[in-house]
């Protein structure tokens, strides 16, 4: 199997820490006996706060309950007066969608700082996301965190897609809220964080008082302490790494462009995380070639994992101004350093000639 969808979710790499912690760690840490596995878990905290440069982490489920918690303060606490950027996670955009938070969405294109729509004036809330989780864009998060500075803002950016893949620091950046998730970096599924920067935590629940009384609930050792190790490995190889993915990503976008005919690449000319690739093909349906692939052991994606099944268009590729006839054949194929490039080389010749196979059946149906 060649597997090409590490962004909804990656191969763990931590099975042998995992299984030592198991063993030998399994007190709560919150007991008198429990001594020593709280003390872990504070190690990692203190990892992972100088990892981001951030003044406190809270750790959590993963990263849809870090942007719950979150969204869910900032609408209470400034009366639904957000900007929001138009490509954010479900996590926080389904609060948009419902009507919980009165929203002013800005530009995304470019110079995004210029185009923020500002008719409310004093609007004291900017959420926008670090790397989109279906198309790969990078938003200019320094200049966006300069810019809410400059004004008094909060900024609040769900990193998920960012963190152990590229360089984060909160204060130099200006990020008061960032959320992030093992699991996206080759950790476990079921932990992950808010990080805070010039920012008090939130209180998130009541119970026990664990996580410093801002997340109650029974720590996962094993996950966060296998997080916070993982985190620091990827983060020392991260320009090993990114370089590695980059290549994937150019060679495969290469010889798309070259050997197959109307297909369109939103992020063509944006700034993108290597570690995505987005493209849409006209006159095919993305979840067939999905499926499709499956059958041939190249697992991509249509989309994001979260709306896996849904007939309608992507919100996301609609902000990005996709054109309608290519918006419903999109693919997203995210890359991992565990990649090799013969898996990339053996993909790209698969995926093309999957491409070929569905508009030839296509072509046969609309003649008959």
């Amino acid at each position: 199997m060649i597997y090409l969808n590490n962004a909804a979710t990656t191969k763990p790499q931590v099975r042998r820490q995992v299984d030592e912690l198991l063993i030998n760690h399994w007190f709560n840490p919150s007991s008198i006996e429990g001594k020593c596995e709280k003390e872990m878990i504070e190690e990692a905290r203190e990892t992972i706060k100088q990892i981001l440069n951030a003044d406190e982490v809270i750790f959590t489920s993963g990263a849809t309950e870090s942007n719950n918690i979150v969204t869910d303060y900032l609408y209470n606490e400034h009366q639904g007066f957000v900007l929001c950027s138009p490509f954010e996670h479900p996590s926080i955009a389904d609060w948009i969608s419902d009507g919980t938070i009165d929203c002013n969405k800005f530009g995304l294109r470019h110079d995004i700082s210029v185009e923020w729509n500002e008719d409310r004036e004093g609007a004291p809330v900017v959420i926008c996301m670090g790397v989109n989780n279906e198309t790969g864009y990078m938003s200019d998060i320094k200049r966006i965190g300069e810019r809410c500075e400059e004004k008094g803002y909060i900024y609040f950016c769900d990193a998920t897609q960012m963190v152990g893949h590229h360089e984060i620091d909160m204060e130099e950046m200006r990020i008061n809220i960032l959320t992030g998730s093992a699991h996206k970096f080759g950790g476990l599924k079921g932990v992950g964080f808010i990080a805070y920067n010039n920012f008090d935590p939130i209180k998130a629940n009541f119970g026990g008082g664990q996580e410093k009384g801002y997340r109650s609930g029974t720590e996962n050792l094993a996950g966060i302490v296998t997080m916070a190790e993982q985190l620091k490995f990827m983060n020392s190889n991260i320009e090993e790494n990114r370089h590695k993915v980059n290549t994937f990503n150019r060679y495969m976008t290469e010889q798309i462009i070259n050997r197959v005919d109307d297909v369109y690449f939103p992020m063509f000319d944006l700034n993108c995380s290597p570690y995505i690739l987005n493209f849409c093909v006209k006159g095919i349906n993305g979840e067939a070639l999905v499926h499709i692939l499956s059958l041939k052991d190249v697992i991509v994606s249509s989309g994001s994992a979260c709306h896996t099944g849904s007939i309608e268009a992507s919100k996301t590729l609609k902000a990005f101004q996709v054109p309608d006839e290519y918006i419903h054949g999109a693919i997203r194929v995210s890359f991992s350093p565990e990649n090799t490039m013969a898996e990339i080389e053996d993909a790209t010749e698969i995926i093309i000639q999957c491409i070929e196979i569905l508009r030839n059946i296509n072509g046969g149906l609309n003649n008959v």
